[in-house]
C-alpha cells in the first residue's frame, strides 16, 4: 500500500505543489474578463444554484470579480507558505477556488480537469498540512496515520475520476466509441477550436496506419484509466501507469490541444514515493554545499 508511512515535511512538500499549481492557474488568469460576457450565456454550476439570482449583478462586475481574485492569490500563497492560523487561509482557499471555478465553469462548461487538485485543497484544508516544510512551526504533535491518511485520501481523490470516466465510457459508448470515427471527430473538432494550438490531430487522419495505433491506444489508455485505483495497492501497476497516461497527456497536447499539466504533478507528487528518496538527496545536498564552504 502506497503512503503507509508518511512524515509531516512530505505533507507539506505537497501541501506546496497544490498550492502553486493553483497560483499558477489563477495569477494569469483574467478573471474580470467575465464582467465583459453578456449574461445570457451564464448558466450557474453546482452549488452556484443556491444563490440568489439578483446577487449575481452584483458579484459579476469587474470590481468584485478582480477583487475575489487577489485575495483568492493571497489565501493561496498564505497556504502554500504554511503560516499561521494555516487551517483559516486554507478553508478560506478552497471556497474561493470553489466560485472561481464555479462561476468560470457557469460562463463556459464544466469538465474534470481541475477536479483532483481542487479537492486535494478541501484535504490539505482540514489535515495537518501545515506540520512540516512550513515557515511556522507546529503547536503541537500529531499521529502519523493523520499524515498517511491525507495522502492517501488525496491519491485516491487523483484515480477516481480516470477510473469513472472509462468505467463509463466501457458501460455507455464501447465498442462502438473504439471502432467508429469518434477518435477522428475530436481530432478535427478540437484542432479547430484553437487556430493557434498544434494541428496534428488533422495530420494524423490523413494517415489511416496512425490512426489505427490512436485507435488502439486509445483501448489501452481506457483500459488503465479503469484500473487507476490499483496504483494505490500496487507498484508496478503504477510503472505500467506512468508509461502509458503520461505520454497520454503529452500525446493529447499535440492531438487535441488538451493538456491536463495540473494532473501530471499531481501523479508525480501522489502516486510516486519520492519521499523515500528524500534523506538521501538532502544528505547528498548537504554534502555538496559543505564541499564548496570554506
Amino acid at each position: 500500500m502506497i503512503h503507509a508511512n508518511v512524515r509531516p515535511q512530505t505533507l507539506g512538500m505537497v501541501r506546496v505543489i497544490v498550492f502553486a499549481i493553483w497560483l499558477a492557474k489563477i495569477v494569469p488568469d483574467t478573471f474580470s474578463f467575465l464582467a465583459e460576457m453578456p449574461r445570457s450565456i451564464f448558466k450557474p454550476v453546482g452549488i452556484l444554484r443556491l444563490v440568489p439570482h439578483g446577487m449575481w449583478d452584483w458579484i459579476l462586475t469587474a470590481d468584485v470579480l478582480s477583487t475575489m481574485k487577489w485575495l483568492l492569490v493571497l489565501c493561496l500563497v498564505y497556504a502554500a507558505l504554511g503560516l499561521r492560523p494555516y487551517r483559516l487561509a486554507a478553508i478560506a482557499s478552497a471556497v474561493l477556488l470553489t466560485l472561481h471555478q464555479g462561476i468560470e465553469r457557469s460562463f463556459t462548461f464544466v469538465n474534470h480537469q481541475d477536479l483532483a487538485a481542487l479537492f486535494c485543497v478541501y484535504v490539505l484544508a482540514f489535515a495537518p498540512a501545515a506540520d512540516g516544510f512550513a515557515l511556522s512551526e507546529p503547536t503541537h504533535s500529531r499521529m502519523p496515520q493523520a499524515y498517511a491518511a491525507a495522502m492517501m485520501t488525496m491519491a485516491f481523490a487523483l484515480v477516481l475520476p480516470y477510473a469513472s470516466i472509462a468505467a463509463f465510457r466501457f458501460v455507455h459508448s464501447a465498442p462502438d466509441i473504439f471502432l467508429d470515427d469518434s477518435l477522428r471527430f475530436w481530432f478535427v473538432s478540437l484542432s479547430g477550436l484553437d487556430p493557434d494550438g498544434w494541428h496534428f490531430g488533422e495530420w494524423i487522419i490523413r494517415r489511416s496506419r496512425l490512426m489505427m495505433i490512436a485507435k488502439a491506444g486509445f483501448v489501452v489508455t481506457t483500459c488503465c484509466e479503469l484500473l487507476s485505483p490499483l496504483c494505490l495497492v500496487s507498484a508496478r501497476f503504477r510503472l505500467i501507469w506512468f508509461a502509458v497516461l503520461v505520454p497520454f497527456h503529452i500525446l493529447c497536447l499535440f492531438l487535441l490541444n488538451i493538456f491536463f499539466w495540473e494532473n501530471i504533478l499531481l501523479s508525480l507528487a501522489l502516486l510516486t514515493p519520492w519521499y523515500d528518496k528524500l534523506p538521501a538527496w538532502f544528505a547528498a545536498l548537504r554534502q555538496r554545499v559543505q564541499t564548496f564552504l570554506p
